[in-house]
């Protein structure tokens, strides 16, 4: 669908490991009681989880139903345009993130009126500034991509950013108390009447505005139906000079983590648009959606739920923290990996069943992204230690290492192979940014190498298998 994508609002301050951001102290629950006063936040946590996990697990089946439909009543190259028009607006808005949802969630003050409705401001003035930066590079990327609809596709889009940047804090604030649900079902609401919306359009319309309408109703849905989230809960305009110098401080090293972040996970997709026609980047963008469907359902739960829990864990002992960060993460790997094998088996009959003839080539594209989602699934259930701990410096560390891996592996990828050596290259830059990753984990105490070990192995081990009973086939 036309989602915006999601960036990670990580938080910055303090750069010693065992610190909390700058200005902030973990949250303690309702009635004074702290963190480890019984079982009360593990099951506020698990059932957080479980909401945001079962609304993404609906929405993308949603969304899976939706392509299915919608492959067949559009064109190849409609899904083409939105994905380099997703990677635009994905990019500037990850180059504009100021750790606005950190500040709110971690920071002593996070609850304070004056606070949040400072940071909506914030909020508000920075997709104000998004929409017209992705106003103003409608035309030149159109050129640059040779996708003349931009011109004024990308327009229409930004305004709908305008209105999203609108959004009530108050989803932070559910965030900060660990109360994902109402978020997660306002969500999905606006997923399936975008969705409906589209199929319906799509049955008298063969245009790529379909797609486009859909991710404009997303974020005019979001930018106004959060504001209904709390009752009570208004945001106004506010500017509070100390609210905004503590906001700032909290996200000074988000720019450039958000950034590198940026390239991480728009790069890959933004060099495959310059390289492919319409049409052929259209069925990479089916590849691309069905092998990310349950890396982003994890880091979902990772950032709206794990996030907020680590930070509340971060200042007790270590051990403690290691042993639930285990069980937690255990539980995720269980259950994220297996989908991954299947897809990196499988794809091609997967893609078979579901699409037609003309979707062919996303098989072998699938089975060989899948490789890169098992490395961007490890990695996404554990740095989010780095932003609980208001760990900056080794987010940044982190974010910088993997960017430079991916695109020197992308590189060599092409100068073998061009677009298929490209894939290559963007599978194994995502798993091998797994090191430095480990690295600045093992310094933290935080590193889990018999777990992560047995994931890289088990992978391995079916894949290879896989690959040597099936042999992929690459036109």
């Amino acid at each position: 669908m036309g989602d915006t994508p999601n960036s990670s609002d990580a938080p910055s301050g303090e750069t010693d490991p065992g610190a909390s951001p700058e200005g902030a102290e973990v949250p303690s629950e309702p009635g004074g009681a702290t963190p480890d006063a019984g079982s009360g936040l593990k099951q506020k946590a698990a059932k957080g989880a479980l909401w945001v996990f079962g609304a993404f697990a609906l929405g993308q089946v949603v969304r899976l139903g939706s392509n299915l439909i919608l492959s067949r009543l559009l064109f190849p190259g409609a899904f083409g345009i939105m994905r380099t028009l997703n990677v635009v607006v994905g990019i500037v808005a990850m180059l504009s993130d100021a750790g606005l949802r950190g500040s709110i969630i971690y920071h002593q003050r996070g609850d304070e009126p004056d606070f949040y409705n400072t940071a909506w401001t914030l909020q508000c003035l920075r997709g104000l500034a998004v929409a017209i930066v992705v106003s103003a590079l409608a035309y030149p990327l159109a050129e640059f991509y040779n996708q003349p609809e931009l011109v004024f596709l990308l327009p229409a889009v930004a305004l709908s950013l305008g209105v999203r940047g609108l959004q009530s804090t108050a989803i932070f604030t559910l965030s900060r108390q660990v109360k994902p649900k109402p978020a997660a079902v306002l969500e999905l609401v606006i997923r399936v009447v975008a969705v409906v919306v589209m199929i319906g359009l799509a049955f008298v319309w063969e245009s790529v505005w379909v797609l486009a309408l859909g991710m404009i109703l997303t974020n005019v849905g979001l930018g106004l139906g959060t504001h209904l989230l709390i009752r009570g809960y208004r945001n106004r305009w506010r500017w509070d000079k100390e609210a905004v110098r503590a906001q700032l401080n909290f996200g000074k090293w988000v720019f450039l983590s958000s950034a590198l972040a940026a390239l991480l996970g728009q790069g890959g997709s933004a060099v495959v648009a310059k390289l492919l026609t319409d049409s052929m980047l259209g069925i990479y963008s089916i590849a691309l959606l069905l092998a990310e469907a349950v890396t982003q359902a994890m880091q979902t739960v990772s950032t709206k739920v794990l996030q907020p829990l680590y930070a509340r864990f971060v200042k007790g002992d270590r051990k403690r923290l290691r042993g639930r960060m285990f069980k937690v993460r255990g539980a995720l790997l269980l259950i994220g990996l297996p989908p991954l094998w299947v897809l990196g088996i499988f794809g091609q009959e997967i893609v078979d069943l579901l699409f037609d003839d003309r979707y062919v080539q996303a098989g072998w594209m699938l089975r060989v992204l899948s490789i890169g989602s098992v490395g961007m699934l490890v990695i996404g259930t554990a740095e989010m230690v780095f932003v609980a701990a208001g760990d900056s410096r080794a987010q940044l560390q982190h974010k910088s290492a993997g960017a430079t891996l991916f695109v020197a592996s992308m590189a060599v990828g092409y100068a073998l192979g061009e677009f298929p050596g490209v894939l290559f290259g963007m599978s194994l830059g995502r798993l091998i940014g797994y090191l430095p990753m480990a690295f600045l984990l093992r310094q933290r105490d935080a590193w889990l190498p018999r777990l992560d070990g047995l994931a890289f192995a088990a992978s391995a081990c079916v894949l290879g298998a896989g690959f040597v009973l099936h042999p992929m086939e690459i036109p």
